[in-house]
């Protein structure tokens, strides 16, 4: 299997590539991509119990983000209304644009990572901290939420 990746900015190609084989390996690595996605299907299909972990590590998440408002004086309850929590999230961890940073970690989640950050600063937790949370947020949220951490505002 041959998978040719051609990343020139003025879409050139060489005359010693093939045109099919040019369009082989776009092919490929679309075809690599959705063998990802049915090998994570068949594992979910064979391993029920999976479902069931993904479950609890839900509800710890859930749980944790309940606790961490009710420590910043937004309601616990939402925390299980989806883009409500991003906003109460945004709210409570940035001083600045917290509409559009809502509206961003929404969209792209990967800017979470900023907003989890500044959530962990303000609970007096360090940048590290805030990176945990955004790749373990199962972990990170109950830590702040269930843990000795208090709430000291935006920095």
């Amino acid at each position: 299997m041959n998978i040719i990746v051609d990343f020139r900015k003025d879409n050139s190609y060489n005359d010693d590539i093939p045109e099919n084989e040019r369009r082989q390996g776009r092919w490929n690595t679309i075809l690599t991509v959705m063998n990802l996605f049915r090998k994570t299907y068949e594992f979910v299909q064979e391993n029920p119990w999976s479902g069931y972990v993904a479950l609890v590590l839900l509800i710890v998440a859930v749980i944790g983000c309940w606790k961490l408002f009710e420590k910043a004086g937004v309601p616990g309850w939402h925390a299980i209304i989806p883009f409500l929590n991003t906003y109460d999230l945004c709210r409570i961890s940035l001083a600045e644009s917290v509409g559009l940073w809502t509206v961003l970690n929404i969209l792209l989640p990967v800017t979470r990572i900023y907003t989890d950050i500044k959530l962990a600063k303000a609970f007096g937790k360090g940048t590290g901290f805030g990176v945990l949370t955004f790749f373990f947020t199962w972990i990170g949220l109950p830590i702040l939420g269930l843990g000795s951490a208090e709430y000291e505002g935006v920095r």
